[in-house]
């Protein structure tokens, strides 16, 4: 089926918050890579449905030096999803006391929803639900280490076996309760939650999905908007 082409006009305006990726290599073989520095910067104008001009990206209070031989993925919302597009450098803009940076687009725009995702760093109450041996429902409270829009890793007083099915019951704005699996069970040095429970989201729509990764974004870009990076 062919790709859905998707104009950048369309789901990117001026004045938008956005999100740069810069990524380093982790396998060459298969093509692997990873971000080593994400940067929030603001949308100036869009030249045309290839390039746009952004405000050079800061980093400890300084521009940070973009190249063009940069590995770059810019990531974006809207009110109803999630886009990520690769981009390249291309040269530097200075529009008054300005500085802007020049790039184009190197590939489609997507949405996020077919690729990995990101974990965010973050504390969130959680209340666990699963069935005991005599098939009773129980309940407990945990918080969450990091949130992806697939899962989550959960700091918890109790244990929990490899592959067991749960509910999970938290607030992302308004609550929400999914079904989950937990992959894998560790221990922690922590006396309070002396577990550490990797989990998976099931049977996850994608209006739901959507939802946990604008959550997610908008956690991250008001994380570094506190350490001064927008």
């Amino acid at each position: 089926m062919p790709e859905k082409y998707i104009a950048l006009s369309k789901v990117i305006t001026a004045g938008m918050k956005v999100i740069i990726d810069f990524m380093s290599h982790v396998n060459s073989e298969k093509e692997m890579y990873t971000p080593f520095l994400t940067l929030n910067t603001v949308v100036e104008e869009i030249i045309d449905d290839e390039s746009l001009l952004i405000h050079m990206p800061t980093y400890k209070g300084d521009y940070y030096k973009m190249a063009k031989s940069d590995l770059i993925y810019l990531r974006f919302m809207t009110k109803t999803d999630l886009y990520s597009v690769q981009l390249k450098y291309d040269r530097r803009v200075l529009q008054g006391s300005l500085l802007l940076a020049k790039v184009y687009l190197d590939g489609p725009i997507r949405s996020t929803q077919a690729r990995g995702f990101y974990r965010l760093p973050h504390a969130l109450s959680v209340t666990v639900g699963y069935l005991d041996q005599d098939e009773e429902e129980q309940s407990y409270e945990a918080r969450t280490v990091d949130i992806s829009a697939g899962g989550m890793l959960l700091a918890s007083a109790e244990r929990l076996e490899n592959g067991a099915n749960i509910t999970l019951t938290f607030d992302i704005g308004s609550p929400v309760t999914l079904n989950g699996t937990a992959l894998r069970v560790t221990t922690s040095d922590s006396p309070a939650y002396r577990f550490r429970i990797a989990v998976r989201f099931e049977d996850l729509h994608e209006q739901m999905q959507s939802r946990i990764s604008m959550f997610v974004m908008r956690k991250q870009m008001d994380q570094r908007k506190r350490i001064g990076d927008i």
